[in-house]
């Protein structure tokens, strides 16, 4: 009988900026992830080169809805999930599209790369 094979399960280390909700990151560290989340911590209100400055120090994925960390992209080293989805639809489809991308992917998809998810839609970039 053939044997089964089983994908390993990846364990990332997150970043959650601080204009997601902190509820994001429970469902993430229950699927076995090492989540930061920086609303309600001593990292609330830092400048983004601030927070890029943490993920590279912590090696932690930041994951933002903020289009602006992207400049410059280069001081990023770890990675970036960029989630574009109306504010009001966040706290419904956030966990749900980040698990299910979260999931699927590869460590080459996430390390080193920057992410964009839509409702529907992954595209994906390394890093500069």
């Amino acid at each position: 009988m053939p044997r089964k094979r089983f994908r390993k399960r990846l364990s990332v280390r997150f970043l959650l900026d601080e204009n997601l909700p902190t509820s994001a990151a429970d469902p993430l560290r229950q699927d076995g992830h090492d989540v930061t989340a920086v609303a309600g911590s001593p990292l609330s209100g830092l400048p983004d080169p601030a927070i890029i400055q943490v993920c590279n120090e912590q090696e932690r994925i930041l994951i933002t809805l903020d289009q602006g960390v992207f400049q410059p992209p280069t001081q990023l080293k770890t990675g970036l999930i960029l989630l574009r989805v109306r504010s009001e639809l966040v706290p419904i489809l956030l966990v749900q599209m980040l698990r299910e991308f979260v999931a699927v992917a590869d460590e080459a998809q996430l390390v080193r790369h920057i992410t964009v998810i839509t409702p529907g839609q992954v595209r994906s970039r390394p890093l500069e």
